[in-house]
């Protein structure tokens, strides 16, 4: 019996590789490889650079960057002017998922939220009469 061979496509490419760890065929791979070192070296003599200037100067994609960090391939604890963009607003930030402002509106928001569904839990909640006994 034949062993089973996982292939997939290549979603850079679209090429058929066989499955593997990085989930991209090998020459896809090797680009993003070159891409990395690239910016890792460019960044090793200018580590005050922004992905602007990163991108201009290495030729990799601004995309691909903001890749690297949020991937975590591009530390930004050891490059101050790198970034990547809040998921909600798309303001360039450097922690977290959203910025600052995102995260304060949509916290006030739920609040809000429960706020109105326990007024409407009291609105439709029986109402409990206390009835006094006076059997004196």
């Amino acid at each position: 019996m034949l062993p089973k061979l996982s292939v997939d496509h290549c979603p850079k490419c679209g090429s058929i590789y066989q499955y593997n760890l990085r989930r991209m065929c090998t020459s896809c791979s090797a680009e993003y490889d070159r891409q990395l070192n690239a910016c890792i070296g460019y960044l090793r003599r200018h580590r005050k650079s922004d992905n602007e200037r990163l991108s201009l100067a290495t030729g990799v994609p601004a995309k691909q960057i903001i890749s690297f960090i949020t991937e975590r391939r591009l530390s930004l604890n050891d490059y101050p002017n790198l970034s990547y963009h809040c998921e909600l607003c798309g303001t360039s930030i450097r922690s977290e998922k959203l910025c600052t402002a995102c995260r304060v509106k949509i916290n006030n928001e739920i609040y809000l939220m429960f706020q109105e569904e326990r007024r409407r839990q009291e609105r439709n909640a029986p109402v409990r009469h206390s009835y006094i006994c006076k059997d004196r």
